[in-house]
């Protein structure tokens, strides 16, 4: 009731929250931790910590594995062979049909200027 100024929970990167938690006042929720179904947390969460409980206790903490870290040269899947998790795939799909979209746009374009070499070029990038 009475707190001046920011009363909101801080929930840093890589956290994750499932159905039903609740973090009740102005607590850090740290990097990486991870609060289970229906616990509600009321003192502050440190990094890669697990918690879960009404009132929400620390139960494990999580490894700090580098491969979870890459790149922002690899992070969007480059590598065919590598294996893909469902943001992964999302980005493929999209940049396949945003070069089929841009091929479409320029066949519309040459359709308008009625230039069939254009189509034909267009056709084959």
């Amino acid at each position: 009731g009475k707190e001046a100024g920011d009363r909101h929970p801080k929930v840093e990167s890589g956290v994750i929250l499932h159905c039903g938690a609740t973090i009740l006042g102005n607590l850090r929720v740290g990097t990486g931790a991870v609060v289970t179904a229906k616990s509600i947390v009321t003192k502050e969460v440190p990094d890669l910590a697990r918690v879960s409980g009404v009132p929400a206790k620390v139960k494990s903490y999580r490894e700090l594995k580098e491969e979870g870290f890459k790149d922002d040269a690899g992070q969007y899947g480059e590598d065919e062979n590598e294996e893909c998790d469902l943001d992964c795939r999302f980005r493929k799909s999209y940049r396949i049909h945003l070069v089929e979209l841009e091929s479409l746009a320029k066949m519309e374009s040459c359709l308008n200027t009625g230039n069939t070499d254009c189509i034909k070029n267009a056709m084959d990038d």
